[in-house]
């Protein structure tokens, strides 16, 4: 991933309202999202290639977001998915 385009696309997470209540955050918004849209990208279609894509690449993604609590589950991604929707 061009370096630029994924800043890029980090500022403009940075700019969403997080919906979730906040003592239910152990991901960040934006790690959730660019889980999401790189997962996707690949050709991912459900919530469990989305997480088995997070942990096979999760060195990719640290590259630009910590992940210190790892890849977000399939229930996490799902639910801010939803709210988002």
């Amino acid at each position: 991933m061009n370096q630029d385009v994924a800043i890029s696309f980090l500022a403009y997470f940075k700019k969403l309202k997080d919906p979730r209540i906040e003592r239910c955050k152990r991901y960040t918004l934006a790690e959730i999202l660019l889980l999401v849209l790189c997962a996707v990208i690949c050709g991912c279609d459900s919530f469990r290639g989305m997480v088995h894509y997070g942990h096979y690449k999760l060195e990719l993604l640290r590259r630009f977001l910590p992940y210190s609590n790892g890849i977000p589950g399939k229930r996490e991604t799902y639910r801010l998915v939803q709210i988002k929707t």
